[in-house]
Formats: structure tokens, C-alpha cells, sequence
């Protein structure tokens, strides 16, 4: 997303990782309002929607964080408000960047990815099996999902050298 803004491109980030939401610690933002509370609004036209979008310091490039986990989180995703609110913001937007949990991890990244234009599948060298990659692709394929591309993560392999800044990723939704 970053790179985009660098091209002089309008672009949007969207924290839909309903269950491990980082985006708004990178930016060092509060994580609500966002997506969620957008979600909810949509529902209740008598509810306006909250400011959620927010700048950044790097240049073109705004974020909408996850917000606040709801119970229906999931459903929220999959449903016609998450069509609607993705077609309103791009009206504005150059390009909408959605960064979602692993494939394989929950059913959300498929979810999102069948209302996308094109999905770049982001895998970590040394640590994603191909059989797993191959998998992942599979499934976004049976969504109707177009993976335009692969992004090698840590191709030199110094994250994992670093410290722990990937976390290993589990099904349970994080505490608030």
C-alpha cells in the first residue's frame, strides 16, 4: 500500500483481519471506529456512519482499521453491506488494499477476496509450505477469487532472525 502512495496512487488500507487486527498498530492509530462500526452504520440508515478513514503520514495513503470486534464479525464481512461499502469507497480511492488473515487460518480471507478485483497471495520464505500455497490458491480459486501474484515475504529469512515480529497465527479472536 505504501509503494502505491509512493506512485502518486489514492490508495485505501483495509484491516479486515477480524480476528488478529495490526494494521492500526503500524500506524499507530486507535483501532476503532473502522470497518466494523462502518459495517454496522450501513445497517441502521438513521445511524450516521462514523469518521473512520484516517490519514497517514505517507503521502496518498489512508487506513481504515478493523475497529471494534463484534460477535457477527464474519457475517458482517460476507454480507451486501461489505459489497456496497467496498463500491462507495471506490469512488474515492485510486486503489483499496485489503489485508486480510492467512487463507487456510478462517473462511474471512475467501470471503474477502471473492469481492475483490485481484488477490496478491503473501507468503513467508522458508516457512510456507508449497503444498500449503498451492492449497490457498485452490480455495481462492473455488471462490471465484483471481490471484494476480505472490509476494515473497523475508526472502533473506532476518525477520525470523530478528525476533518475533511475525506471531504464529491461531483461531481465536483476540482480546480487546
Amino acid at each position: 500500500a505504501v509503494t502505491l502512495a509512493y506512485d502518486g496512487l489514492r490508495v485505501l488500507l483495509v484491516d479486515c483481519d477480524i480476528r488478529r487486527p495490526r494494521v492500526h498498530g503500524l500506524f499507530q492509530l486507535p483501532r476503532a471506529p473502522g470497518l466494523m462500526e462502518l459495517l454496522r452504520a450501513s445497517s441502521d440508515p438513521d445511524v450516521p456512519p462514523p469518521r473512520a478513514i484516517r490519514e497517514t503520514p505517507v503521502a496518498r495513503l489512508s487506513v481504515l482499521t478493523c475497529g471494534a470486534l463484534p460477535v457477527n464479525a464474519a457475517n458482517l464481512l460476507s454480507g451486501t453491506r461489505m459489497r456496497v461499502l467496498l463500491g462507495e469507497l471506490q469512488e474515492q480511492f485510486d486503489i483499496i488494499v485489503l489485508d486480510t488473515p492467512p487463507v487456510l487460518a478462517t473462511a474471512d480471507a475467501s470471503i474477502v477476496a471473492s469481492l475483490t478485483d485481484g488477490v496478491l497471495l503473501v507468503v513467508r520464505a522458508g516457512t510456507t509450505d508449497r503444498n500449503a500455497a498451492q492449497r490457498a490458491c485452490q480455495q481462492l480459486a473455488n471462490v471465484g477469487a483471481r490471484v494476480v501474484g505472490t509476494v515473497l515475504n523475508d526472502p533473506g529469512g532476518e525477520v525470523a532472525k530478528e525476533g518475533d515480529y511475525y506471531y504464529p497465527y491461531d483461531y481465536a479472536a483476540e482480546e480487546q
